[in-house]
This record gives C-alpha cells, structure tokens and sequence, in this order.
C-alpha cells in the first residue's frame, strides 16, 4: 500500500479476489444465549486489560450551541472538537423519494454555518464555517495531516477540506445524484484515511459499500455489497494503525480487518445483544461504540485484537440518540454527537491509559 498507491490495496484485492476468505460462518440455529455463555468463558480466559470507565463532564459545553442534528464529531490535531451539523434541517421520511433523490433542494443549503470547531475546555465557537454550502450534513473526519473528510447525504458527495480552508481540495460524488458507479455514492455516510492516503467511504444507506479511493480521489474499487460481508449500512469507520473497522449498523456488528494481512479472516464482533452500532472510533488498542435498540442506548469499551466487550457507559443521564464519537489523540476525552436532542457530550478518562493499553 505504501508509496505511490498505483495498484489497489491488498486489503481491497482480497475482497474482489478471495471472497471466500471473509468470515467465518456461524450455526445459525444457536440461540443468542449461547454466545453469551460462550463468550463469557472465552473472556474469563483471557488476560484482558482493565480499562476505566468514561465519566461524563459535567456544564460542557458551558454555553448551550445553538446547532441542529449533529451529524458528525472528530478532533483536529490541536485536539479541538470539530462538529457537523444540519442548522434548521432534519432528516425525516419526506427528506427523499424513492430513488434516494433529495426532494428539498429548492429550500437551498443550510443558511448558517455547519462545521464548528469548538474550545476543548469550555466548548466556545472557536470557528463557525460552511455556510450556504451543505445540505445534509452526516460524517466528519480528520487524517493524520488534518484535513477535514465530510459527507453530504443529500447531495451525495464527499468533500476534502484542509486544515486552514472550508473550501474543498477534493470532491468526490456528483451533486444531488444518487448512484453505485466509480463517480456516484448514496448518501455516504463516513470517511477513513490511512497515513499513506488511501481513502474508504461508508457508501452505507443506499449502496451498503464501502468505496476504495487513492489519495488524487481515484477509484480503487469498493467491498462489501457482493463478496459475502453483506454490509446493512455500513456507517461508521475508523482506522488504528493498519486496522480499518467497520460499523456494521443493521447487523449490530463491528467487521475489522488488517489492510496488510488481507487473507486473514476478519475480526466480527457480534453486538446485537446491545443493538445497532451507530460508530465507532479506535484508540491505541481500544474501541469505543455508541449503540441504540428499544431498550436504551450507550457506548461500549472494546479490545482492538479480540472484540471482547470490556466495559458499558452511558452520559450522566442517559443517551438517547448517539449518533457518531470521537477520541482526542492521547485517548484521555471522548466526545459523543447526538442528532434529537442534538447536542454534544464530553467525557473523561484516565489519562494517557489508553496509550499503555
């Protein structure tokens, strides 16, 4: 994968190739209690890290935002908080027609600001960008460089934004037209980069892919859809290292793969006994998700290498739409998005623990 990226990722060419070596296949005629049992016997012989709890600060933001659904959350390099939101829009049944066409284009972008960088410690606007520019504001992400990576469900694109610009470098996706091609996403959910540029986009609502792209946004080829993973909504991606995860949103699941192993069987971990995962974000060797189901919603503490479940947490007062999180970079301050009542979460750790993981 490294210098040049002129051919696909290996990760990539194993999922077009090799279909066969995705997964294993479970009996599907075992009740959910067995895995239960069974992963409780696993654990107890596992030598597992014993990771504290995120605790939620408490009057952050200090000021109540005035922002709409929060589509996405991510930390630049200074480790601010970044926020996308959707300003006076919403998401809701009328939002798009069958064809997955955005019917309120005429109403025109959002007319304030969507993308704000906020105070670490008092969760101030420090920096209010694109306005009169998106219309459905959905993931935010940010490379190792500090370019910002974000998505537009209703205009069905993805935009490369440098660290110091609201301008695009990069725009990948063709203004309000759906599709499955090489140039056309559907409602693209979120964006990983890799250090060496490649590019994957959870093409999660429509397309339920993920789109593989080169660091000149050239198309590399996409997974996912027909090679035995059978993404439902892929929503949420996060890269550690040379780990891609997925959050498999439908299928309440986590699908992990080593982008330089690509024959070794992918990491699935089963999480419907929590519901659907929403997203997912890496720090040192921990996961964290934020999950919904009709009994409640929550984040999850997990080991990178195993996918064992090591801790539950919840906002003071409970989640009630977790939408997207991210982790600062030395893994001490989480911050979870959430779309009704939209609003944002900061949550402390240990310091540096996650680093020693």
């Amino acid at each position: 994968m490294h210098g040049g990226l002129q051919e696909p990722p290996l990760l990539l060419l194993s999922l077009l190739v090799a279909p066969s070596l995705q997964m294993a296949t479970y009996p599907a005629d075992l009740l959910p209690e067995f895995y239960r049992e069974l992963g409780g016997v696993i654990s107890s012989q596992m030598e597992l890290p014993s990771v504290p709890s995120p605790i939620e600060e408490g009057h952050w933001p200090r000021r109540d935002l005035e922002i709409g659904q929060v589509g996405g959350v991510a930390v630049d390099l200074s480790d601010r908080p970044q926020i996308f939101h959707r300003g006076n829009v919403t998401w809701d049944a009328k939002s798009y027609n069958r064809s997955h066409h955005y019917q309120r284009r005429g109403e025109g972008a959002i007319p304030g600001p969507t993308l704000l960088t906020l105070d670490r410690v008092t969760g101030a606007v420090l920096k209010a960008e694109g306005v009169g520019r998106y219309y459905m504001p959905h993931g935010l992400s940010i490379d190792s460089k500090g370019n910002r990576w974000i998505t537009d469900v209703a205009l069905h694109q993805v935009f490369k934004l440098p660290p110091d610009s609201d301008t695009p470098s990069l725009t990948l996706g063709v203004a309000f037209e759906p599709g499955s091609d090489s140039a056309h996403f559907c409602q693209p959910a979120d964006v990983a980069v890799t250090d060496d540029g490649t590019v994957f986009v959870a093409d999660g609502y429509c397309n339920k892919r993920v789109a593989v792209f080169n660091d000149k946004g050239r198309y590399l080829g996409s997974f996912g859809e027909r090679e035995g993973i059978a993404f439902a909504v892929p929503h949420s991606l996060t890269v550690q290292g040379d780990v891609l995860c997925v959050a498999d949103r439908e299928n309440s699941r986590l699908i992990c793969w080593d982008v330089h192993q690509p024959y070794v069987e992918p990491q699935v971990t089963n999480l419907s006994l929590y519901g659907r995962v929403f997203a997912v974000a890496a720090a040192g060797d921990v996961l964290f998700t934020v999950h919904q189901s009709e009994s409640g919603a929550g984040g999850l503490t997990l080991d990178l290498a195993t996918g064992t479940v090591l801790d539950s947490w919840s906002a003071a007062k409970g989640f009630y739409t977790p939408h997207d999180l991210a982790v600062s970079s030395e893994g001490r301050t989480i911050y979870v998005a959430e779309t009704t009542p939209a609003r944002l979460y900061k949550f402390l750790v240990e310091p540096n623990f996650y680093q020693e993981v």
